[in-house]
């Protein structure tokens, strides 16, 4: 959303399982996934909250860290927008980390990986 401050946003539905969790909390996590977590993307799409058994780290401010993601931003919230059925949360980027991988990519239902099989 903006480089300067770093800014990212995006959305939560008012009907997921993770939206009070987001909608009260100061800090959070956003992960991309590499292209061969898929299961943990269903995992988390499922369960909405299902932490048990990974390999988690934590950040400073208490927010779960999954494990191999590509890039991390942890981040604080910096404002939030009531939208329709969604809320928008604006969060600043307080730490980025990267590595070199495929994005997992969804779309239409399916994954990149699920579209070449």
């Amino acid at each position: 959303m903006s480089l300067d401050p770093p800014l990212v946003l995006w959305s939560i539905g008012r009907h997921s399982r993770r939206f009070e969790a987001f909608a009260n909390s100061a800090h959070y996590a956003i992960h991309v996934l590499a292209e061969d977590q898929i299961d943990l993307c269903w995992r988390f799409s499922k369960s909405g909250t299902d932490f048990a058994d990974l390999d988690l780290s934590w950040s400073e401010h208490g927010v779960p860290l999954l494990p191999r993601a590509l890039a991390r931003f942890e981040c604080s919230v910096a404002d939030r927008f009531p939208a329709g059925d969604h809320m928008i949360l604006v969060g600043r980027v307080l730490e980025l980390q990267t590595q070199e991988g495929l994005p997992l990519l969804f779309g239409g239902g399916k994954s990149r990986a699920q579209e070449a099989s």
